[in-house]
């Protein structure tokens, strides 16, 4: 939780496309790990759609990371 809390507190959405290459993970992985669309992240990623679908990519990262024992 401590790592989850963290890593909303710092996330913007300009470090999305670093921290999702940092993982090896497309955008197109993201979006279905986030339940979106690579559209969506691909506007998230350019700074252009903030809201909830930056939560959901928290959550999808945050889970990718704790998964693979990255947290």
């Amino acid at each position: 939780m401590a790592a989850q809390l963290a890593i909303a507190a710092v996330l913007d959405p300009r470090t999305v496309p670093a921290m999702r290459r940092q993982m090896g993970l497309t955008q197109a992985q993201v979006a279905r790990l986030a339940g979106s669309n690579v559209n969506d992240v691909s506007r998230l990623e350019r700074a252009l759609q903030p809201g909830e679908l930056l939560d959901r990519l928290i959550g999808a990262l945050q889970t990718t990371a704790a998964a693979a024992g990255q947290e």
